[in-house]
């Protein structure tokens, strides 16, 4: 089994996102296994849940949830997932944004300074990353962001996103984070 990502292990999938499927632990694995036959079982998908979550929130352009099967990551991490709701046109700009003066109003990062920047990769999948924050004298990343590549993607028909951020960045965006 391979080691857990820590968040410099991550930072990579901000210029692109990552080639291959991100490893899960062997224990989580299972669970995911078990869950999508139960769903199988009751004859819906992993999509049709989230979209059933996400319409219940109809008036959102997107929302955030914590991955409850969660990739191979450092115990000082969270991987959650944000759900664009197909009603909208959420973009990953409108995501940042929101993430951005999240962490500017809990004073993690200083808002006067930063500046953003969005990588869109050059195929057709148009795979969008993004970096959190940068300062003209260094970098301060407080999230990763990134949308799997299709091939990738284990639930394709809803939108969403990767969110890696450090477990201790979490209160800024944890009033928004859907249950």
């Amino acid at each position: 089994m391979s080691s857990a990502l820590t968040f410099n292990d991550l930072l990579q999938y901000n210029d692109k996102p990552p080639a291959s499927a991100l490893p899960r632990t062997k224990a989580v694995s299972h669970l995911y296994s078990v869950y999508l036959r139960k769903l199988k079982a009751n004859k819906t998908t992993p999509g049709e849940v989230i979209l059933k979550k996400i319409f219940e929130h109809e008036d959102s352009k997107f929302i955030i949830t914590e991955n409850k099967f969660p990739y191979n990551i450092a115990d000082n991490l969270v991987h959650l997932v944000v759900w664009i709701n197909p009603l909208f046109d959420a973009t990953v700009s409108d995501i940042r944004q929101y993430l951005d003066n999240a962490f500017s109003a809990s004073g993690t990062s200083d808002a006067s300074s930063n500046t953003t920047t969005t990588t869109n990769a050059p195929n057709a999948t148009n795979a969008l990353n993004t970096t959190s924050t940068t300062t003209t004298n260094q970098t301060q990343v407080k999230y990763v962001l990134y949308k799997n590549l299709p091939a990738h993607a284990s639930i394709d028909n809803v939108d969403h996103y990767h969110l890696f951020m450090l477990r201790s960045d979490l209160s800024a965006i944890s009033s928004a984070i859907v249950k």
